[in-house]
């Protein structure tokens, strides 16, 4: 799921089922992807290349496809989900299939990659979701909310550099310049007293959101997402 109106899932998921021979509510769905184009005109590998973690599960990098020489992809794992952030101008490139001229000259994809279908049925409040539920007004946008949460649980190296230590007493710069380490987060929670290491934690958080620079695609993200929300004739 991308950028795609209700009508464009729901004639998506009618077709599906009609190729399998079986009725669109008898479809569960136990995995999705579901993600947003960030379309830029510079190239996303720094910010790439500088993902830290993803509520503490740490980036790591994909092996570079044929043609690559770097890595294009990056993804943080979790238990019945992962996400993922990719080079897909460059993919699409390597694959035979540039972007438009007309189009901005690179492609950043953020995905939420779901799979088992507790977290989908925890989002949409539904028993079971079937290929059926999908293209409902309410699902995606259940969906639509979830990748923006995930966006902003993920955390940056490069939001670190050249950050403001002015006025800040030793102890809030050391939890400043700390804030995106994983490593040390995690040893800190098996060392430390847990509500030490959570008052810590969040207060290197709350140093990072008012000191650290601002992430360079959240305003696109914001915008992209906004054209993908459900609208009234969408209902079905």
């Amino acid at each position: 799921m991308g950028q795609f109106s209700a009508e464009q899932v729901r004639q998506a998921c009618t077709e599906l089922a009609a190729a399998v021979g079986q009725p669109a509510e008898s479809l569960q769905i136990v995995g999705l992807e579901a993600g947003v184009n960030l379309p830029s005109a510079v190239s996303p590998r720094p910010f790439l290349e500088n993902l830290a973690s993803h509520k503490s599960s740490p980036f790591t990098a994909t092996k570079p496809p044929r043609g690559a020489t770097r890595p294009l992809e990056y993804g943080a794992f979790h238990g019945d989900y992962w996400v993922k952030a990719y080079d897909k101008g460059k993919y699409s490139q390597i694959q035979g299939r540039p972007l438009p001229v007309t189009a901005p000259p690179h492609l950043l994809r953020f995905e939420v990659v779901y799979t088992r279908a507790r977290p989908l049925l925890s989002l949409t409040k539904l028993p079971v979701l079937t290929l059926a539920d999908l293209p409902r007004p309410e699902v995606m946008e259940a969906i639509r909310e979830n990748i923006l949460t995930h966006w902003n649980a993920t955390e940056h190296h490069h939001l670190m550099q050249d950050s403001d230590f002015t006025g800040l007493s030793l102890s809030d710069a050391a939890l400043l310049a700390l804030a995106d380490n994983t490593s040390f987060w995690e040893a800190m929670k098996k060392e430390q007293p847990e509500s030490t290491y959570k008052r810590n934690k969040r207060r290197a958080k709350t140093l990072l959101e008012q000191r650290a620079t601002a992430n360079p695609y959240t305003d696109t993200l914001h915008q992209e997402l906004a054209g993908m929300a459900p609208t009234p004739e969408a209902h079905i």
